[in-house]
C-alpha cells in the first residue's frame, strides 16, 4: 500500500497500510477538501513561531491546526487563507477532524456538506464576474485584494450585500464583453 506523509490522520501513525480504514480516509479526503477551498493551503500549514521548526506530520501529530476556534501556540493562519468565510457547518466539520477533539461524521457527512454547497445553500454570486462566494465572501476578492497590497479584508462582498465596498468589474470596452475572470472561484468544483 501507499501512505502518503502530510495525509496521515494521528491515530493511524505507525499503522500497516492494511490496518487503515474510514477515520483515515476521512481525515485525507478533509485535507483535500480544505485545500481546494483556501488556496491550497494545507490545513496543519501557516505561520510557525520563530523558536520552531516542525514538519506537516509533525504537526498533524501535535493536532496543531491553526485554522479552528482555538489555535495552538506553534502556528498561526496563513495570511492568504480564506477559511473564515467557509460556511458554519463545513467550518465545523474541519474543527472536529483536524483538532482532534471530538468525532467528526463520516466521508458521507462531508460529501452531505459538499451537495448542500452544490445546491446554492451557503453560496452567493460574487459582485464579480466568473466569481462564485460563500454566504460570508468571496475567496478570489479575499486573495485578490490581499495581493494587490489591501489590507486582509473582513469580508469580501458578494452580490446579495446591500452596500459594495467596490464597484463591480466594468468593461473597458462597452462594445465588447468583459474578459472572463482567470480566477473562478469555487464555481468549478460544484458547478
Amino acid at each position: 500500500g501507499f501512505i502518503t506523509e502530510e495525509y496521515i490522520a494521528p491515530t493511524s501513525i505507525g499503522k500497516p497500510f492494511s490496518e487503515l480504514g474510514g477515520e483515515q480516509d476521512l481525515f485525507a479526503v478533509s485535507i483535500l477538501v480544505f485545500q481546494i477551498l483556501n488556496n491550497g493551503i494545507h490545513p496543519f500549514q501557516g505561520i510557525q513561531n520563530k523558536s520552531t521548526s516542525f514538519t506537516t506530520q509533525q504537526l498533524i501529530e501535535k493536532k496543531a491546526y491553526p485554522y479552528g476556534d482555538k489555535p495552538p501556540l506553534v502556528l498561526k493562519p496563513s495570511p492568504i487563507s480564506c477559511h473564515s468565510l467557509f460556511p458554519d457547518e463545513l467550518r465545523a466539520h474541519f474543527d472536529k477532524i483536524f483538532s482532534g477533539n471530538s468525532r467528526a461524521k463520516s466521508v458521507q457527512g462531508l460529501l452531505d456538506i459538499l451537495d448542500d454547497l452544490k445546491e446554492g445553500k451557503g453560496l452567493n454570486t460574487c459582485i464579480r464576474p466568473g466569481h462564485t462566494a460563500f454566504k460570508k465572501g468571496c475567496p478570489s476578492c479575499f486573495v485578490n485584494d490581499l495581493a494587490s497590497g489591501a489590507k486582509a479584508p473582513k469580508k469580501s462582498q458578494s452580490a446579495d450585500d446591500t452596500q459594495p465596498s467596490r464597484p463591480p468589474h466594468q468593461p473597458t470596452n462597452p462594445t465588447r464583453p468583459p474578459p472572463k475572470s482567470k480566477s473562478s472561484g469555487l464555481g468549478w468544483i460544484f458547478f
